[in-house]
């Protein structure tokens, strides 16, 4: 977050306060992920340091000169919208428990005895973790005489906790950042839909429907009382599906939706604002990392 808000306050930018909040945290992870990959390529763990460092130390000299973000955040943020936003995030947060791979380490069986919860997606990026928070290039963590042919961006941000914090990489990948990822999409969507439209009712309805709509085939779905998974059956595309499982679409879509922020504010009433362009291209790039379909689309 402090980078984020360091480039914000440099750049004078002004905003609304969850367009702040969104817009600070994609580009902090983005950030985040170049300082760790530049201090990897070269050998000096201590160099990523300098990023949180340097930026808490600008935003304290801001704020000791008497420039602090005041004026680049406008106020326009009631506390009715600030506080059922909060529900919003927990409800679809809370699905995440819902999930044996981001809950419970193991599940009862029919037999009553317990059976151990073993998902190859979250095998997969928990391995990847692993291997970035030891050595650099990273290696295939299971072929270790090959390097990792994969996107791997959004185990950079686990690899930077369990590094530097010494968090456990299961914990970080399948429970931590899950919960970040989906607090900050539905920031983030709230944040362009409210600035879309301008209601801030439509804008708290928005992210159920990204997060939870399923492409509106909860319709069909709960008409016919299909057992299946709706998007997938009635769309052959199961993309809400897959934001609930460890998957690298559930940051993609929320770097996404903070750089539609961004480009909203870039070219907002005809004029450029070439300070807001520059971090929608970061944010709009870190979709593209986090998961490389996105970088296709876009």
């Amino acid at each position: 977050l402090l980078p984020g808000l360091a480039m914000a306050r440099a750049l004078k930018l002004r905003c609304s306060g969850e367009e702040l909040l969104a817009v600070a945290l994609g580009v902090g992870l983005a950030s985040s992920n170049v300082m760790f990959t530049l201090a990897g390529y070269a050998g000096v763990s201590w160099l990523y340091g300098l990023l949180p460092a340097g930026s808490a130390c600008y935003l304290a000299w801001h704020s000791y000169l008497g420039r602090a973000g005041r004026k680049q955040v406008a106020a326009k943020t009631g506390p009715a919208a600030s506080i059922l936003i909060v529900p919003v995030v927990a409800l679809a947060a809370g699905m995440l428990l819902q999930m044996p791979v981001h809950a419970v380490d193991f599940t009862p069986d029919a037999a009553g005895g317990l059976r151990l919860v073993v998902p190859p997606d979250g095998t997969l990026h928990v391995a990847i973790v692993s291997e970035l928070s030891r050595a650099w290039p990273p290696r295939n963590p299971f072929v270790g005489d090959q390097l990792l042919v994969y996107h791997y961006s959004t185990e950079l941000a686990a690899a930077v906790l369990c590094k530097f914090l010494g968090l456990a990489p299961a914990a970080v990948s399948l429970r931590l950042l899950p919960t970040l990822f989906m607090t900050l999409a539905v920031l983030a969507v709230f944040a362009f839909i409210k600035r879309l439209t301008g209601s801030r009712a439509v804008a708290l309805v928005a992210p159920l429907l990204v997060l939870l709509g399923e492409d509106f085939s909860f319709l069909p779905g709960l008409w016919q009382g299909s057992s299946g998974v709706w998007s997938a059956q009635y769309f052959a595309s199961p993309a809400v599906f897959g934001l609930y499982f460890v998957n690298p679409n559930l940051p993609a879509l929320a770097a996404f939706f903070c750089g539609l922020v961004g480009l909203n504010h870039a070219f907002r009433n005809g004029r450029t604002r070439w300070g807001w362009l520059a971090l929608t291209a970061a944010l709009l790039s870190l979709a593209g990392a986090y998961k490389v379909f996105f970088g296709m689309q876009l």
